[in-house]
């Protein structure tokens, strides 16, 4: 029988008086999902402040909490998919508040099971807040110091919630796992570990990387199933940040071989001419130069066999040649009896998540492209605007330099050509104000002057700090104006009072408008793109 739509309503609304004319049929009444009315509240932002879903919690009972979906969600699966805080916050506080809900006699525990129950997916609560992201810091923090002691272990598809949070480049969920979780599963799929997912993100940051490291060290020699190690990922991509660190937290991870050819992380480099990690490595490890690989070719055969143009240009081997390393590998011979540049045969590496991390690496190029054409047409449309205002500005700042208020002193003495009133307060600020919005005004037309001559990312930055220049010279130009009138006006008359309030009303406007923009803005590129 499919749930009546008042009582759906009802409990997507938070509306407790529907709910207690339904309260008996709640075990009964579900959608054709398997969804109860708890799941159906969980989905949606009906509860939250300033209703508190505790009296609908206590109506539903315990016995519905355990309510499995189609997909094994209980409630706290769905509301922490959703990003539904205050739900699960109200279950914790209900069960606190009613000593426990009668399973396993001890409040902490009754709370516990229920986060750690797995769905069909073999997710947890937490897997679910990390996967889906909305509003999940509070949710992380929440449902990891619940249940601290537990480790969180793997899904079905062998990811764990903090592996997942690092493959998402979520690095304040990281932190609250890591700094609340006495005993986290690193685990991901065919052997990896959180370290190897760091590596492995498109756009890899070196501070997920020192907070893993510095939780579990022992992550640097733990390898996949495949025998690559996080550096191997590192040196085959180019990460040549990450190299440096993985290499300062752990020198050996440089001498270790993947199963495939026996190939160490320098070879990885080698392949994708990737120079900077091949310098890296043989700054800090130089004798991983010796290593061949098992068809007894060096780094200089790989170069040779995996790069066009490889003998011509190659900023490596210019390295190489500085180092006074290059004919130790010139002359060495591989299994064949090749040169490195008799060398033939290109390498084609196997490994499942290779293919797939380059696509991703795709996507995410492509979408980053994408942002900054679309945020280059917004800016050159701005742009136009911005240049006319600015120049606006620098010629009524220009022309208030030299016709001041007061006028200046025409008798005879020391103080001709002076201005008048130069030792008054009021004119002192509005001579620095002009100041400020003519260097602003002329700086952002230079700065339009100048990203006609660069490229589009560094276009863009002009353009911006240009935008931020004129918003400066604008305030500037109102207190110019403000103090300008004040102070030819006797101090204590109400049209000098009523000039300083309303100018001052208009700063606060600008300032709050900019500042509301500026959110509305953020919020608007977080709904497409975060």
């Amino acid at each position: 029988m499919p749930m009546d739509k008042l009582l759906y309503v009802a409990a997507k609304e938070g509306n407790m008086e529907v709910l207690e004319q339904y309260k008996d049929k709640f075990a009964t009444e579900l959608t054709p999902y398997n969804n109860t009315v708890l799941h159906v509240a969980a989905q949606h932002d009906g509860f939250n402040r300033p209703k508190s879903p505790i009296g609908f919690l206590d109506m539903a009972g315990p016995n519905l909490f355990f309510s499995l979906n189609c997909n094994g969600d209980t409630f706290i699966h769905v509301a922490a998919r959703n990003g539904n805080l205050e739900i699960i916050k109200a279950f914790i506080n209900y069960t606190k508040n009613c000593g426990g809900l009668g399973i396993v006699r001890d409040i902490e525990a009754d709370i516990q099971k229920l986060l750690s129950i797995t769905n069909n997916d073999g997710n947890t609560a937490l897997h679910e807040a990390v996967m889906h992201g909305r509003r999940s810091d509070d949710m992380v923090e929440l449902l990891v110091k619940e249940d601290a002691a537990f480790s969180h272990p793997p899904n079905k598809a062998g990811k764990s919630p903090l592996y997942l949070a690092v493959e998402r480049g979520d690095n304040v969920s990281v932190e609250l796992i890591l700094n609340n979780c006495a005993s986290p599963s690193y685990a991901g799929p065919i052997g990896a570990t959180a370290l190897h997912a760091v590596v492995m993100h498109p756009f890899p940051t070196t501070e997920c990387l020192e907070m893993i490291v510095k939780k579990e060290g022992t992550l640097t020699k733990q390898v996949d199933e495949f025998a690559w190690n996080s550096l191997h990922f590192a040196a085959y991509f180019g990460y040549a940040k990450i190299v440096k660190q993985l290499l300062v937290a752990d020198r050996e991870m440089a001498y270790k071989t993947i199963r495939e050819y026996n190939m160490t992380p320098l070879h990885l480099a080698a392949i994708n001419d990737n120079h900077e990690v091949v310098e890296e490595i043989l700054n800090q490890c130089p004798d991983t130069l010796e290593a061949v690989t098992s068809h007894g070719q060096n780094l200089l055969h790989l170069a040779c066999t995996n790069k066009e143009n490889s003998r011509e240009n190659s900023k490596m081997r210019d390295f190489l040649g500085r180092q006074h390393l290059l004919q130790n590998l010139i002359d060495q011979k591989d299994a064949d009896g090749n040169t490195p540049f008799h060398a033939k045969g290109k390498i084609v590496l196997y490994h499942p998540r290779l293919e797939e991390i380059d696509l991703d690496r795709i996507r995410h190029t492509s979408l980053r492209e994408e942002m900054l054409r679309e945020c280059m047409e917004v800016w050159k449309e701005r742009a136009n605007t911005h240049l006319i205002v600015a120049t606006l500005i620098a010629t009524v700042s220009f022309a208030a330099g030299f016709t001041i208020p007061g006028g200046y002193n025409g008798d005879d003495g020391p103080n001709k050509g002076m201005a008048i009133l130069w030792k008054k307060a009021a004119f002192q600020v509005f001579a620095v104000a002009d100041t400020f919005a003519m260097t602003s005004s002329t700086s952002a037309m230079f700065l339009h002057y100048l990203a006609t001559y660069e490229r589009e990312t560094k276009r863009l930055n002009r353009y911006v700090t240009a935008g931020i220049l004129v918003l400066i010279a604008m305030v500037a130009m109102m207190v110019a104006f403000m103090t300008g009138l004040y102070v030819v006006l006797p101090s204590s008359s109400c049209v000098a009072v009523s000039i300083c309030f309303i100018c001052s009303l208009t700063l606060i406007g600008l300032i709050f408008s900019f500042g509301k923009t500026l959110s509305d803005s953020f919020s608007e590129f977080s709904k497409y793109y975060c």
